[in-house]
């Protein structure tokens, strides 16, 4: 079995007769028992009335005249894959008209509709229209050279190669046929005249043509139409390849002579399909169905005149790549046609919705494409009541997605660090013939979602978490089925969600004496201005504050701290709504001041220096002493150390001297010492002697040093010698 848009096709192959000829096979479906009957074709039954989205298996039975034997084994599951009509009501509509052109522009992401006839008044149009997927735009270009003259049937299809739409002939009267060669190109807001200079670069005057992209060769493929005299169909094939057009003439030849054909590409066979049309020469209406593979046209029409649409011409044909079928509905022979089929490679499945109101009326000669934007195809204009005289201005789709939710509705959340956002919308008009099963809305930016599931229910709406305070957003709200996402919703009005600040950023710190100066960077403000700060300290709990109302810089300082303790600090910010949570904590920083001075100092002189010692201060300020520095009163002679003595060389012998000592730690010097007690520098005596004459001078030998005389005054009794 094989399940289309709306359709499931069984097929089987045939078991032993039992002696007599089988005269009629029943198809059953499981689950609901639809039924369909054969009695003569191909082995092959379509079951219609299915509901989408239900798996469905099938069995089947064979009748003789003895009687009819067991079903089938069922087949493997199926699920139909659904597509509905939707009749849509802009605001803004394009007039009334029959055989306008109409292409998706992929460039622009808008379906383009030119020109077209209306009959009622006479009129051949040259507007241009863009359909957005919910309303129409009047964009005709201001100045008339800027648009083809007014015409219908001209062939038309976008060219990727370019990124332009491509527009060729078109007839240019009712009643006299004067059809065009030109060549035009829409690039999203001014046509351009690109036909080739030399006329064998182009086809001849055609109407009625059929044009599609042909992926494979990377060209525009044009079939068929009308010549200049009304009655002589073409059956030539066309390339245009962005600058000029080449008659091909395929090895197996093209299909017969034919204008207002169908023509889609298939992308998933990769071929152009081509259905129907009316000969003008013969005055026949077809229903064959051919395929183009790049090179070569086939003609694929199936044995079974039941699995063909009726002759007719002015059909309107698009490739739905949801459903993975080309589409065809209505068209004309002797009478209107309201019928949708679909061809899925094979042969083609009659699509039609049970009810009228379910579907377009009965149209011809009015245009149809698929909008991958919203994900359906898109059906406008026609006549409506079998003559040219009778244009409609309606628009249709096709989908077998959910078309769009109605515009959503946001409503921000107002408070809390984190920002959401309360989406609320209303179902579509349309299920695609799926039955919706959920809904998906998605922000712009950070494309943050939400979901609604129809096995929970309740009312449309779902809350988009984890947005971002102070950021606005807007929201698009798509609808699934079981066949497809559908496109999504027009984007809803921006929202600004907003909450208490975010933390700040561990803040950095720079300790003083008994006190800390914490600075720190701002923090997002929740969409409200920040009002100030509050720095806390621990362990123990001392605090700060900035204000907004002051200003200046973003630090404060906490004071009455211990000097030698570690403490960390956090930061949390404040709006209106209330606070931030507190930040991360800073560094470890510890609070100190200088040390005092060092203690009972002491020196001890010698030739030429002293040996300065000294007690550690009384307290270190918070910090460890690491080093201390001696300085000698009269200036001459200095010692640094980290222990407590030091030795101060480059005295002066017989000089008297005091000391100080500074202590230093990571803060900085202390205060000097008390000064030490006198003391004066000598040289230390050698090895020598004196001799003092009679008349009392003293004479110096050895080490001995000479420290003056007797003052001429005559010892009692010879000295002999004198020790130093």
């Amino acid at each position: 079995a094989a399940a289309t848009a709306s359709v499931a096709t069984v097929t089987w192959t045939a078991p032993t007769s039992g002696g007599s000829t089988i005269t009629r096979y029943v198809v059953t479906s499981t689950p609901t028992g639809t039924i369909c009957t054969w009695t003569t074709g191909p082995l092959r039954c379509s079951l219609s009335g299915l509901r989408p989205g239900t798996a469905y298996a099938f069995t089947v039975t064979a009748t003789n005249a003895v009687g009819t034997g067991p079903p089938s084994p069922p087949s493997a599951p199926v699920t139909l894959r659904g597509a509905s009509w939707a009749h849509r009501d802009p605001t803004t509509s394009p007039p009334a008209r029959s055989t306008p052109s109409m292409a998706y522009d992929t460039a622009t992401g808008d379906v383009v509709l030119f020109g077209g006839a209306n009959g009622t008044t006479g009129i051949y149009l040259n507007d241009t229209w863009t359909w957005n997927g919910s309303t129409w735009t009047d964009v005709t270009p201001a100045t008339p050279a800027d648009s083809p003259s007014p015409r219908r049937g001209a062939a038309v299809a976008y060219d990727p190669a370019t990124g332009d739409v491509v527009l060729f002939g078109g007839e240019n009267q009712h009643g006299v046929l004067t059809p065009f060669s030109d060549t035009w190109t829409w690039d999203g807001s001014t046509w351009t005249d690109v036909t080739p200079s030399t006329p064998a670069n182009s086809p001849p005057p055609l109407s009625g043509a059929s044009m599609v992209y042909d992926t494979k060769t990377g060209s525009l493929l044009l079939f068929g139409g009308l010549d200049a005299s009304s009655e002589n169909a073409s059956s030539e094939t066309w390339i245009w390849n962005g600058t000029t057009w080449t008659n091909v003439t395929p090895s197996a030849g093209n299909p017969p002579a034919r204008s207002t054909a169908s023509m889609a590409y298939d992308t998933a066979t990769g071929d152009a399909v081509l259905f129907g049309g009316a000969n003008g020469t013969t005055g026949t209406y077809l229903n064959d169905t051919w395929t183009w593979n790049a090179s070569t046209w086939t003609n694929v029409t199936p044995a079974t005149p039941a699995d063909s649409p009726s002759a007719r011409s002015d059909a309107s044909m698009a490739y739905d790549p949801v459903t993975g079928d080309v589409t065809l509905f209505g068209g004309a022979e002797a009478v209107l046609d309201d019928g949708t089929w679909s061809w899925n490679g094979t042969f083609w499945n009659d699509a039609t919705p049970g009810t009228p109101a379910d579907r377009p009326p009965a149209l011809d000669r009015m245009s149809m494409v698929y909008d991958p934007a919203a994900r359906d195809l898109v059906l406008f204009g026609g006549t409506g009541a079998g003559t040219f005289n009778d244009p409609l201005a309606v628009t249709w789709t096709w989908a077998a997605a959910p078309l769009r939710p109605t515009t959503a509705v946001a409503v921000p959340s107002d408070g809390g660090t984190t920002g959401s956002a309360a989406v609320t919308w209303k179902a579509p008009t349309t299920d695609g013939g799926t039955a919706v099963d959920g809904y998906t809305v998605t922000s712009t930016p950070a494309a943050k979602t939400c979901s609604w599931s129809a096995a929970v229910g309740g009312t449309l709406g779902c809350t988009v978490a984890g947005l971002t305070n102070g950021t606005s957003y807007t929201f698009v709200v798509t609808a699934d089925n079981e066949v497809a996402t559908g496109a999504p919703s027009i984007q809803s009005p921006s929202v600004e969600p907003v909450g208490v600040p975010l933390a700040p950023g561990a803040p950095n710190v720079v300790a003083g004496d008994a006190a800390a100066t914490v600075s720190w960077s701002a923090p997002p403000t929740g969409g409200r201005p920040i009002t100030g700060y509050t720095v806390t300290a621990a362990p123990t709990g001392t605090t700060c504050t900035w204000s907004a109302g002051t200003g200046g810089p973003l630090r404060c300082t906490v004071q009455g701290l211990r000097n030698g303790t570690d403490y960390t600090f956090t930061v949390s910010a404040a709006n209106v709504l209330g606070s931030s949570p507190a930040s991360l904590p800073s560094a470890p920083t510890t609070p100190a001041t200088l040390p005092a001075p060092p203690r009972s100092v002491t020196a001890v002189g010698s030739d030429g220096s002293a040996v300065v010692s000294w007690a550690a201060p009384a307290t270190d300020g918070g910090s460890p002493v690491t080093g201390y520095t001696v300085m000698s009163t009269p200036t001459g002679g200095t010692c640094t150390t980290s222990v407590l003595s030091c030795a101060v060389a480059g005295l002066r012998d017989g000089t008297t001297y005091r000391f100080t000592v500074n202590a230093f730690n990571s803060v900085g010097r202390s205060a000097a010492s008390a000064p030490s007690p006198a003391v004066v520098p000598r040289t230390a005596l050698g090895t020598g002697y004196h001799e003092v004459a009679a008349d009392g001078g003293i004479f110096t030998f050895g080490g001995a040093q000479y420290y003056g005389s007797m003052g001429g005054k005559a010892l009692n009794a010879t000295i002999v010698g004198m020790a130093a």
